[in-house]
């Protein structure tokens, strides 16, 4: 019986969560499926109201600003080595993210858009 390449696509709304948050949850996702996770990001849309309704801003430049930090983020903390990040939306201070994924240099990361 031949064996799965990847699990599932996993596709998250990236910049209203915590970048860190969804690293840890990013990397147990990995280490479960021995290193076979695909994260797919995107903007998103208000399509629905979802972004107004809760108190998101629906200002895509905001969106776009969180979504390139947040990856910047997550790629850093996949290393494995401190480090600090000062941008417009997320500040951090010498910070260091173990274990790391199993797929290395990082997992990979599709990002859609229309």
């Amino acid at each position: 019986m031949g064996e799965a390449s990847c699990v599932a696509f996993l596709k998250l709304w990236l910049e209203p969560r915590r970048p860190w948050k969804l690293a840890r949850e990013t990397v147990t996702l990995d280490h479960l499926s021995g290193g076979r996770l695909i994260l797919g990001v995107g903007l998103g849309s208000d399509y629905f109201g979802e972004y107004h309704d809760f108190g998101e801003t629906t200002d895509a430049r905001i969106h776009g600003g969180m979504l390139d930090e947040g990856l910047a983020i997550l790629t850093h903390l996949w290393s494995g080595e401190e480090f600090s990040y000062e941008g417009e939306h997320y500040h951090l201070s010498k910070v260091q993210f173990l274990p790391k994924p199993l797929q290395q240099p990082r997992i990979p990361i599709w990002v859609a858009g229309n």
